[in-house]
């Protein structure tokens, strides 16, 4: 099922959080902005959740992809999962939120 302009929350220290909600279709594209804090964003080719040591991309808040296929953010074949973790914030909140919308 996909996230139709959801807000997705994401929780600090809790490892990965799915942002996309089922597998991103090759060809199909998705949006998304960070609408509070900042998160590192990671793709997946299956359903498992990245380790806990592995890396991504930075978004800071007001920064995300908009109509892109998920092969454009990373370089990996065949991905069809997106995940992101919250980063500690500067302001002394705790968490980030992300809005996602994808095909």
């Amino acid at each position: 099922m996909a996230r139709d302009q959801a807000l997705v929350e994401v929780a600090t220290g809790t490892g990965w959080t799915q942002l996309t909600n089922g597998d991103v279709g090759a060809g199909s594209t998705i949006t998304f902005q960070v609408r509070s804090g900042s998160v590192e964003v990671h793709a997946t080719i299956n359903t498992t959740e990245p380790s806990g040591s592995e890396k991504g991309i930075i978004y800071e808040n007001g920064y995300g992809e908009r109509n892109v296929e998920l092969s454009a953010i990373v370089h990996l074949s065949s991905v069809v999962r997106l995940w992101a973790r919250a980063l500690d914030r500067r302001d002394g909140g705790s968490g980030a939120t992300v809005y996602v919308d994808h095909a």
